[in-house]
């Protein structure tokens, strides 16, 4: 594995908000295609997608998101067969972080995976 996770981090810091403490971040994976979800911890302990925060620019979302799909198929391709579906990176201000990879595909029920991993790690 040769995932540099400063440089996952640095592209994170793009779209995080002013004040953040924790933060979730996802990349799933399909056969040509992918998607990408990020959560901040608000002061109500509850945690919200960045997409939705008022004074986040959804393009600059993409942008990191298409920064981050860029790392993240170089290792893939490299894997080739053994490579993950899916990451999981749960991560605080203070620099401890979690890392989950899923080796499972999940092509023939993505929404319904979408949603486990909703209730399991944002709910």
């Amino acid at each position: 594995m040769n995932l540099d996770f400063q440089d996952i981090f640095n592209e994170l810091l793009n779209i995080l908000p002013s004040g953040w403490e924790n933060a979730i971040f996802m990349a799933e994976y399909t056969s040509g295609s992918y998607s990408m979800r990020c959560y901040s911890k608000e002061s109500n302990n509850n945690y919200i997608n960045v997409m939705k925060m008022k004074g986040i620019s959804k393009p600059q979302v993409i942008k990191t998101y298409k920064a981050l799909n860029d790392i993240f198929q170089k290792e893939r391709m490299e894997l080739v067969e053994s490579s993950w579906y899916a990451i999981t990176l749960k991560f605080d201000k203070n620099g401890k972080f979690s890392s989950d990879f899923d080796y499972n595909s999940h092509e023939e029920n993505v929404l319904e995976y979408l949603e486990q991993w909703e209730q399991k790690n944002v709910l």
